[in-house]
């Protein structure tokens, strides 16, 4: 089985297809909160439905045009997928996320899927959502 994975993931890298770019773990302060910096901190969210409870704040404007494969690749060209149910909490800051891309035909065509906890003081701006 394992043999037969390592198959699919480098069939599907040979075929183009890009998931998105490296999640890299922010630094957490004293309370606790963990500090987004870098579209590679905020892609680090998504990644694993535990981190969707956390606390974060926003440190820094985040451009999405920045990533290295470009958003536009990620997915096979979807872009951004969204984050899952977001129950945690997101301070951010004043700061804003730029160039978020998201070419999806489904529903749900958002930075986050579901908000059930705190987003607040963060906003987007030149998103290109289709």
């Amino acid at each position: 089985m394992k043999k037969s994975m390592v198959i699919i993931l480098l069939v599907a890298m040979a075929a183009g297809f890009v998931f998105g770019g490296e999640a890299v773990a922010p630094e957490q302060n004293s309370d606790g909160y963990y500090l987004i910096e870098t579209w590679q901190n905020l892609y680090w969210i998504g990644q694993d439905a535990a981190r969707l409870s956390l606390a974060y704040q926003q440190m820094a404007d985040i451009d999405l045009a920045e990533a290295d494969p470009p958003v536009s690749e990620w997915n096979s060209g979807l872009g951004w997928q969204p984050f899952g149910i977001f129950t945690g909490h997101y301070d951010g800051n004043g700061h804003v996320i730029k160039n978020l891309y998201i070419n999806s035909t489904a529903g749900y065509r958002a930075l986050i899927f579901r908000l059930e906890g705190r987003l607040y003081n963060l906003g987007v701006v030149d998103a290109d959502i289709t």
